[in-house]
């Protein structure tokens, strides 16, 4: 004879496992949304971190922490925000120069963190970013809450890192008119987002790209110094990009240029290079206690910059002494051996 409710306990005995497995994701995900504001405030103590060399090994496991908490709450929007911004600074402020695979691998994360974002804000922008329908693209943002602000920031930012550090492929390239698009929306409805974020990311786009991809140097300047003016001149990195970039472009001549004019171009390019770096080191450390650790990283590869200006398309005018410049020592390799890349800044080296 069979029990009562036989077949109702057999079901609530096979049902279990699943209803604990359902109910342990709901725990993830709640423990997830719970530590959002944690790591948000994690990430204002981490760039108020003077060593770069302390932040550039301990970035990795943060980022891998936040990765944890995204898989368990995937749709929560100020873990995606979160982990678009981090991994595109974090690649930004360490790893172009020394890693640009693993720079690109982390552009590519933080510009599907943002879409994730946006997805939740706007399906429908979301949608056409990602298919890449320009039409239907403008006419979205011509309605777009700014609510979706961020997202399409962080996008445009990801994006357009992504192809300054692949400028040599064409097919990324042929990006920017998209990227161009949303971030010129993102500048039209807040051009302080971010520390005038929209405003450095075409200052670079006209100046780091030549003519012939639509770089135009004069409105690059332009932007340039809106950002100095949006941020009082405090943000160091902006005017170490501004030397990179712009110096070079002072010293082209075109050919059949008279030697006299070549060396006035040659004393302008180096005035515009050297000039501001040099400003850069010399700036207080706490010009800006709350960007701490990006005024740090500028100071580094303002260093870089200085220690090497030929190999960034800037020649050393005859009769200057550039006192940056790292000389070979005599056993082969460089001097001050124990400088690293992400160490303690020291004086210049003299030349010997």
């Amino acid at each position: 004879m069979t029990r009562p409710f036989s077949g109702v306990r057999a079901a609530a005995v096979a049902l279990a496992p699943l209803l604990l497995l359902a109910q342990g994701c709901s725990f993830d995900r709640m423990a997830a949304d719970t530590m959002a504001p944690v790591l948000l405030r994690t990430k204002d103590n981490f760039n108020r971190e003077s060593v770069p060399r302390f932040a550039r090994e301990a970035g990795p496991g943060l980022l891998v922490t936040l990765d944890g908490m995204v898989l368990a709450s995937p749709r929560n929007v100020e873990l995606r925000l979160l982990q678009a911004e981090m991994n595109a600074a974090f690649a930004f402020g360490f790893l172009e120069r020394e890693d640009p695979v693993w720079a690109t691998s982390l552009y590519r994360k933080a510009r599907a963190a943002a879409a994730a974002a946006l997805a939740e804000e706007d399906d429908d922008l979301a949608a056409a970013l990602a298919q890449g329908d320009q039409a239907r693209l403008r006419a979205l943002l011509a309605d777009a809450d700014e609510d979706a602000l961020p997202a399409l920031f962080w996008w445009a930012f990801a994006r357009g890192a992504e192809v300054n550090l692949n400028r040599g492929d064409t097919t990324q390239v042929a990006a920017l008119a998209t990227v161009d698009l949303v971030m010129g929306w993102v500048l039209g409805r807040d051009e302080r987002f971010y520390n005038g974020g929209p405003h450095l990311y075409f200052a670079l786009r006209h100046l780091a790209l030549p003519p012939s991809f639509g770089g135009k140097p004069q409105e690059g300047l332009k932007h340039f110094e809106a950002v100095e003016r949006i941020t009082g001149g405090k943000l160091l990195m902006a005017r170490v990009l501004r030397a990179q970039f712009h110096a070079p472009t002072l010293a082209a001549t075109p050919a059949g240029t008279p030697i006299a004019q070549v060396l006035e171009a040659q004393k302008a390019a180096w005035a515009a290079y050297h000039d501001p770096l040099a400003a850069v080191l010399g700036a207080p450390d706490d010009l800006w206690p709350e960007q701490a650790l990006p005024n740090a990283v500028a100071k580094v590869r303002a260093r870089e910059l200085l220690q090497d200006p030929e190999g960034n398309n800037i020649i050393t005018p005859p009769g200057v002494t550039n006192a940056y410049k790292k000389e070979p020592a005599a056993d082969g390799g460089w001097g001050d051996e124990g400088d690293g890349a992400w160490g303690d800044s020291a004086g210049p080296v003299q030349d010997r």
